[in-house]
């Protein structure tokens, strides 16, 4: 992520963007399940820097996400009560925008995450885009 950070820091300087954009940037980088920073060339007189990423698609995940999400409450040694319950504790929230963006990252659609939740799928929105 140290690239990540790196190659942010030229485009806010040469594209005169506040860090909120620059936060966004890297929001929208990181959720994006693949991306690797090839090369970032720094010539010595020249104005221009050259940042090069390159992307890949996300992984389409074939299990169905009721059986991924056994595996993953097993992993976490947690209920799938804890995820489904409709409490606004922090502890809950924080369980449930991890899920959230696990299962996001796995290639499961927002929709598939909302249904299985019983939330509507602005609120798997949200989990996604806060801050962690």
């Amino acid at each position: 992520m140290e690239k990540l950070d790196t190659a942010l820091s030229y485009i806010q300087l040469y594209t005169g963007c506040n860090d909120h954009t620059k936060n966004r940037i890297k929001h929208l980088l990181e959720s994006m399940d693949c991306f690797t920073i090839e090369q970032i060339v720094l010539p010595q007189k020249i104005e221009t820097k050259t940042i090069t990423l390159r992307y890949t698609k996300k992984k389409i995940s074939i299990e169905p996400l009721d059986k991924w999400v056994v595996g993953y409450c097993n992993r976490k040694k947690i209920t799938e009560d804890v995820l489904k319950i409709h409490s606004r504790k922090a502890e809950n929230v924080k369980i449930r925008d991890k899920f959230c963006r696990v299962a996001y990252k796995c290639g499961y659609t927002i929709t598939e995450i909302a249904n299985y939740l019983n939330k509507h799928h602005t609120s798997i929105l949200h989990s996604l885009y806060k801050p962690q």
